[in-house]
């Protein structure tokens, strides 16, 4: 790469053709941009303009247009923060920042006021007065002002500000506009004045100059803002006489932003003047990881370019070049590689750790717009055209209109509309360069090319498997401890993210040991991912497979092992979320829909207040409302009871005109007005009933009918308790929901719990005198956490009211107390400590021995998952009097072991202990149980629908001694979940017209085959078919063959005392067919006695696995590369097509990705005229020491290294016209 130019000069620039836009300074968008050097961003550098095709709303492209629609949209959010009082957008969350969006719309494009609610005039001259107003407020231009200068976060909004000003700068006053200039050159200024330092305006933010911080919470999202401050300055004012200082402080932190000391200290490249091998932050981990919030963020790893779509438009709109160092960035293109291995096809990463930001499409349009439009990388361009397409669904979905939901802070949406009209403003200036419009990667090639695996390591606890089919991953990391599966890459088909678990029941587990290992093309054959954790006393683990099938181990992780979280919203459609799910069991299917919405009754017109509550279908005759506790003065008062159906009849009302009766009634306020459809009409209990608690009504359905939901419209005197029951006979009821009023406000799930004395089989009251919740499994991040517990008596009195209660452990300000004190604001929550602690207890004391017939728990979100309800008389002998377990509502169940969700993904079960369920637990997600117990099991999932799923239950498996093992697409996968190696054989059943052959000792009998394996302590092996022979023949041929590597194999008779081929006795063939599965060639090999069998090589054949340890791994120079170099990468691909040009001197690094053993170093040049090279071995990537040379002139060299390293360098003395590498082989001992 060439070196950084010198300041930017706003006179010295080429002059540019100009595009009419309406607006004289809205034309400086056409500069061209140049594209990132093909070494940083190989292979997917081969963008290729699109041709010009007419657009929506006048859009240079299709999705520029989607950019430009939901900008529209979003105006009408827009005009609900404009505020008369000051003329002016709200200073609140930075809401005036939407000024930047109102710019673009009403200065491109095609505006639509039917669309806005606005009319172009009025959004234009509310945008002017806006940008005038705030201004003037801004702290450069009055010290006394309310916003800017201060670094996080005035200075971000402050960049978003200054573009809107730009881009009306002819309709602005001129003292606006010298504002505008004060304050772009006074945010340089002030931050090149704090000379790297903290802001003092920003209270504890920090970049960590100059060492950076990366573990747990990286200071690339820090770098990123001193570069957007020092950015305006340099684009608005490149003559000032300090820019040069502006431009270097720059230069040194965009140089930095990505920080990884191994990379970097091995890279000579000049960046922003100064070689990359000066930099001192670390930012990201060195297998090019990002953390934040304690774990894998990828909306911070996407910082890097996010910041630089920001500081890019700055110099876009004012006609300047952007700098080249913000177009190479050091270490961006590997973050770019490890972002595309945890992409989903909305455009957004997967999120498997911490959930921070999660589907904020508004914010995470422009990393991707960055890297798309101004390096013109054609992968982009696909994500950031999935993303944008989906921009009108998700708009649609409540709060509509809005860019930033699901998470997030009230200043993203002002944020968001800043960042897509800075992404429009991207395409147009892409659009109208030289270039044109940058074609994106085809969706059904996307995947392809972001195929690929990597360790991340054991401090970010992450490996991954990104297929043309699936993404997969595993995360050992404290808190997120699960193994994500992801068939068609769909983001919105799991709930994956924050502590939610995949499969393994428990995110929290603390996980002792970690076993990865991964598989590539390169040194494999195949690519795959093997993990084990130990955790505790078990082992859990999961094998990714090429084709996106996989499989999950277990040692049996309690009832909840196997749990799998679907989403189920209603988006309109879009990707399939129409709120329903369906899933598919060997009984049949079932469909999970979201409940329906009834509409408004006009009988309900006078209501004070309206319940709705829904249950579990049940066929009912009657229903009836069981007072708990009513309105202190008048008891209760009902102007309708409704009763919905379910299915086509969920908006039916079946109470409507069915006789009415009550325990009481006021004799003006009859029971049966209830039913009658008349507004004005209600019912009311007897005057002398007011002070009942248990008073009751009841309506006769006529007939026994599925109910489903009721609605109770009240008036004023309304049920402060109360429960929903249904009977076939008026006689027996059963309670289908309950309702606790304002005490449960914040409740997220209530659980009333029917008590059992000892001895009885069925509920009734228990007498005791404490009360305790008895933990058996809490939440898998923060345990348990109730606001209220109430001891409920045959009347409904809360016997718990205002009693002391004490427990096993409490957080500060959540003290045991809080669940008896009826105030909806406080509750319980075990100590910090404790969280992971799953028998955490709470109780009561009653003062006395009472009759409680049910407990009822009011748990926060963090609700206990499993409990016993326990009594005592004397605190000190409990007996259990109820368990509990959540299992939601029932969608579906099977005593079959597969499960199919939505057509896509399958489960296969083998050694499940319970029926596979699925349930509705909480709002918008159904929970799949596949059926764990305490003992091992193996989840095969397979991509596809119902029927590969059924067929792969349906074929026969593999097994053997002491491992769990699978054939699942051909591979032979052993799990070895114990603390011993295992060796043994495994049988593998005949499937099929041949039988796959793998490496090691296969005997081959008449129904199936033997393969001794040997699996280490605590791991998992994949072992890819490496040859194939007939079945017909492998039944007859009473041979055994042993499995070298993939290019060779041995062929011997049984008769040489193996007690398996006696044992089946079969008689051996004189040959074999033998066909070697990469070639597909054929060789007929003879079957021979043991002892003088040979060996038999198929030519063209890759000896998998290569034992050469730099096969894919890192290497450095990373990008940005030095001048006259390309890729080191290319060295350790096993492609003789490929070759590394070292440039002058040239020198490169692999990373083995931990110590190893090293036999020899080999090098392989293109041509006889080699440079001479020495060869260096490092522990920790920074220090080297010198093993030995290689001679100038030797095409194939070798040094001998015998010893243990992490890091190998190859430094060369390469001249122009020198040869290049095609590969650096790092052999293990014994390999020549």
């Amino acid at each position: 790469m060439a070196r950084s130019g010198p300041t930017p000069d706003r006179h010295a620039t080429t002059p540019r053709r100009r595009r009419a836009v309406g607006l004289a300074l809205a034309a400086a968008l056409a500069a061209p941009l140049a594209a990132l050097a093909p070494a940083a961003l190989a292979p997917a550098a081969q963008a290729s303009a699109a041709p010009v095709v007419k657009t929506a709303f006048g859009a240079p492209d299709e999705i520029a247009a989607d950019y430009y629609a939901a900008l529209l949209r979003h105006t009408r959010w827009v005009n609900t923060v404009w505020d008369p009082a000051i003329n002016a957008y709200q200073f609140k969350d930075f809401n005036f920042a939407v000024v930047l969006g109102n710019a673009v719309i009403v200065t491109h494009g095609e505006y639509d006021a039917e669309i806005t609610g606005v009319s172009k005039d009025q959004l234009t001259q509310r945008t002017i007065d806006t940008i005038r107003y705030y201004a003037a407020k801004n702290r450069f231009v009055d010290p006394n002002g309310t916003w800017g200068k201060k670094m996080f976060w005035d200075s971000t909004f402050q960049s978003y500000f200054l573009d809107a000003g730009r881009v009306l700068w002819d309709q602005l006053d001129a003292t606006t506009q010298k504002n505008l200039e004060t304050i772009a050159v006074g945010q340089s200024a002030y931050t090149s004045d704090l000379d790297y330092g903290n802001d003092p305006l920003s209270g504890s933010w920090t970049a960590d100059w100059p060492t950076g911080k990366h573990e747990g919470d990286t200071a690339q999202e820090e770098a990123g803002v001193y570069t957007q401050a020092l950015a305006p300055g340099l684009a608005w004012a490149p003559d000032n006489a300090d820019a040069a200082r502006w431009n270097e402080q720059l230069g040194d932190w965009a140089r930095n932003a990505a920080g990884q000391p191994t990379a970097d200290l091995n890279n000579p490249a000049v960046v922003a003047g100064k070689p990359v091998s000066t930099n001192t932050m670390q930012t990201i981990y060195d297998t090019y990881l990002v953390e934040n919030h304690g774990s894998f963020g990828p909306h911070y790893q996407s910082d890097i370019w996010r910041s630089g779509g920001r500081n890019a438009i700055q110099f876009i709109l004012n006609d300047q070049p952007i700098p080249e160092y913000l177009k190479h960035q050091p270490n961006s293109a590997e973050l770019w590689r490890s972002i595309k291995m945890t992409m989903s096809n909305q455009g957004e990463p997967f999120m498997p750790m911490v959930n921070d930001r999660e589907y904020l499409y508004g914010r995470d349009v422009i990393p991707m717009a960055f890297l798309g439009q101004v390096l013109r990388d054609p992968d982009a361009v696909r994500a950031e055209a999935n993303m944008a397409a989906s921009l009108e669904a998700y708009q649609a979905y409540a709060p509509v209109d809005r860019l930033a939901k699901f998470s997030g802070e009230p200043k993203y949406e002002p944020e968001a509309r800043a960042e897509i009209a800075i992404s429009y403003l991207l395409h147009v200036e892409a659009a109208e360069s030289a270039e044109g419009v940058v074609q994106a990667t085809p969706q059904d090639e996307f995947f392809a090319r972001l195929a690929g695996v990597r360790d991340f390591g054991a401090g970010p606890g992450l490996s991954v498997q990104q297929s043309s089919n699936a993404w997969a991953a595993a995360s050992s990391k404290k808190g997120f401890l699960k193994f994500p599966w992801v068939p068609g890459h769909d983001s919105w088909l799991f709930a994956l993210s924050g502590s939610t678990p995949y499969l393994y029941p428990n995110s929290s587990a603390t996980v002792a040991a970690r076993n990865t290992s991964t598989y590539t093309g390169p040194r494999d054959g195949f690519e795959g991912t093997a993990s084990v954790f130990r955790i505790g006393d078990g082992y859990a683990g999961q094998v990714t497979l090429p084709s996106g099938a996989a499989l999950y181990a277990s040692t049996g992780a309690g009832w909840q092992d196997g749990t799998v979280s679907v989403r189920n919203l209603d988006l309109g459609g879009y990707n399939g979320l129409d709120g329903s799910r369906t899933y598919y069991t060997a009984e049949g299917s079932a469909t999970a829909t979201l409940p329906v919405v009834t509409p408004p009754n006009p009988a309900d017109a006078n209501a004070a207040r309206i319940d709705d509550l829904s249950f579990d279908p049940v066929a009912a005759r009657f229903v009836r409302i069981q007072g708990q506790q009513g309105n202190a003065r008048y008891g209760y008062s009902l102007y309708s009871v409704h009763a919905y159906g379910t299915d086509d009849e969920a908006t039916t009302d079946l109470a409507a005109g069915h006789p009415a009766t009550a325990s009481s009634e006021d004799p003006a306020r009859r029971a049966s007005t209830v039913t009658d459809a008349d507004p004005a009409t209600r019912w009311a209990v007897a005057v002398a009933e007011r002070t009942r608690a248990d008073s009751w009504i009841q309506v006769d359905l006529g007939a026994e009918k599925p109910v489903g939901s009721v609605r109770l419209a009240w008036e004023a005197s309304a049920g402060e308790r109360y429960l929903v029951q249904t009977s076939s006979d008026g006689q027996t009821w059963t309670t289908q929901a309950a309702y606790t009023g304002s005490a449960d406000a914040n409740v997220a799930r209530l659980d009333t719990v029917d008590l059992t004395p000892a001895g009885a089989t069925a509920p009734a009251p228990v007498e005791a005198r404490f009360v305790r919740m008895q933990g058996v499994q809490g939440d898998p991040a923060y345990g348990y956490s109730l606001y209220s517990m109430r001891a409920l008596t045959a009347t409904g009195v809360d016997a718990a009211a205002g009693k002391p209660a004490t427990a096993s452990s409490s957080d500060a300000g959540r003290a045991p107390s809080s669940v008896t004190d009826s105030d909806p604001a406080s509750r319980w929550a075990v100590s910090r400590a404790d969280r992971t602690r799953a028998d955490s207890w709470i109780q009561v004391d009653l003062g006395a021995p009472t009759a409680i017939t049910q407990v009822q728990l009011g748990w926060e979100a963090s609700a206990g998952r499993e409990y016993r309800i326990q009594v005592s008389a004397d605190a000190e002998t409990w007996q259990d009097a109820a368990s509990f377990r959540y299992t939601g509502d029932q969608v579906t169940t099977t005593e079959g072991s597969w499960l199919n969700v939505e057509g896509t993904a399958g489960y296969v079960v083998r050694g499940g202990q319970a029926p596979i369920t699925v349930s509705s637990e909480k709002e918008g997600i159904n929970t799949v149980r596949l059926g764990g117990g305490d003992r091992p099991m193996l989840v095969e999932m397979v991509p596809g629908d119902a029927a590969a799923t059924a067929a792969q239950d349906a074929a026969p498996q593999p097994s053997a001694e002491g491992l769990l093992v699978s054939s699942l697409d051909g591979y032979l996968t052993a799990f070895n979940l114990t603390g011993a190696d295992v060796t043994t054989d495994v049988t593998v059943p005949y499937v099929g017209d041949t039988v796959a052959l793998y490496a090691g000792d296969q005997v081959l009998g008449r129904d199936a085959s033997q393969l001794t394996v040997t699996v280490p302590a605590g791991d998992a092996v994949v072992l890819a078919p490496r040859a194939t022979v007939p079945t017909a023949a492998a039944k007859a041929a009473g041979v055994s063959v042993s499995v070298l590597d993939g290019r060779t194999l041995r062929v011997a008779r049984l008769d040489g005392g193996d007690a398996r081929g006696e044992a089946a006795g079969i008689a051996a063939a004189p040959t074999l067919d033998v066909t070697n599965v990469e070639t597909g060639r054929t060789r007929t090999v003879p079957v021979v006695k043991p002892k003088v069998a040979a060996a038999t090589s198929f030519p063209g054949a890759t000896p998998f696995p290569v034992p050469d340890l730099a096969l894919s791994t890192l290497t450095f120079p990373a990008s940005v590369l030095p001048e006259g170099m390309n890729s080191p990468q290319r060295a350790v691909d096993n492609d003789t097509r490929t070759a590394w040009t070292p440039g002058a001197n040239g020198r490169m690094v692999t990373d083995l990705g931990s110590a190893q053993p090293i036999g020899t170093v080999s090098t392989l040049w293109n041509d006889d005229s080699a440079p001479a090279a020495t060869v260096s071995v490092s522990d920790d990537g920074i220090t080297f020491r010198d093993i030995g040379s290689i001679k100038a002139g030797t095409t194939r060299g070798s040094v001998k290294v015998d010893a243990t390293a992490r890091y190998v360098a190859l430094t060369t003395e390469w001249t122009e016209g020198d040869p290049s590498l095609i590969a650096l082989r790092v052999l293990v001992p014994g390999v020549d």
